[in-house]
């Protein structure tokens, strides 16, 4: 085992061991400092749905549809997601993803905080046939108002993927993050996120996901939606792209 091996392996254990005290402490904290944003809110949910038709020179169709919900406590944050994605250009697949995500945020103080993820992933095209990635991490808020709230987390990410025709590979990896939300206008918003996951016994075999959205209401129930995701894999499936860029629209109900 080399120097930098065993160097980035010492450093997710100690990123280990400190993010799980973190999240440990959260469970049984009882107080926090919530002098922002401390009251409890109603669930924010929606459904999106998008439809894309082809004809001509191609024939394709594709579906999306995502459902998500966000609750926030005095002292605790909740975010829900499930997201798909489904494909077919000239009678061939194009595209088969399936999304999950569940992320909690405990609150010691109005900006700093502890959160757990689960983040779950298939990829049909990508002979990826699941990615599940759990991330007890610690967080903070830089900014934190009823318009802007910007965030980073940090810590480690135990990971279990498996690609078709390959045996289960399990690895611990580091991970930094951060998230972005802006209310534009009362009728609009914007968010954008990304995370950089390094495995920690090869900084060569990393994780690498973007996302931008924009969501604008055309009714107060109805609105119009466009999503941009952007996920890298330095060691993708075999014969397989590192790369995948998607970019979705469609129509969300918010209940």
């Amino acid at each position: 085992m080399s120097n930098s091996t065993v160097v980035w392996s010492r450093t997710g254990r100690r990123v280990a061991a400190v993010a799980l005290t973190l999240l440990a402490a959260g469970l049984v904290s009882t107080r926090a400092d919530t002098s922002t944003n401390s009251l409890e809110k109603p669930w924010d949910s929606s459904v999106a749905l998008g439809l894309t038709i082809m004809r001509g020179n191609s024939h394709s169709e594709a579906i999306n549809a995502t459902i998500a919900g966000d609750k926030v406590w005095a002292a605790d944050e909740l975010r829900l997601q499930l997201d798909g994605l489904y494909g077919v250009t000239d009678g061939t697949k194009s595209a088969e993803t399936l999304h999950g995500l569940i992320q909690w945020n405990h609150l010691f103080t109005s900006r700093f905080y502890s959160t757990l993820l689960v983040d779950g992933l298939h990829d049909g095209v990508a002979d990826l046939a699941y990615r599940v990635i759990l991330s007890p991490n610690a967080g903070y808020y830089f900014i934190k108002t009823d318009l802007t709230k910007l965030s980073t987390e940090a810590g480690p990410s135990f990971i279990i993927k498996k690609e078709d025709g390959t045996p289960v590979t399990e690895y611990v990896a580091a991970r930094i993050a951060e998230r972005f939300d802006r209310v534009l206008s009362p009728s609009a918003k914007l968010w954008q996120t990304a995370e950089y996951l390094p495995r920690v016994d090869d900084y060569e075999d990393y994780l690498l996901n973007f996302e931008l959205g924009v969501d604008a209401h055309i009714t107060k129930a109805f609105s119009v939606r466009v999503v941009l995701d952007d996920r890298y894999d330095s060691r993708p499936a075999l014969g397989r792209r590192d790369n995948d860029i998607i970019l979705v629209s469609g129509i969300a109900y918010k209940f």
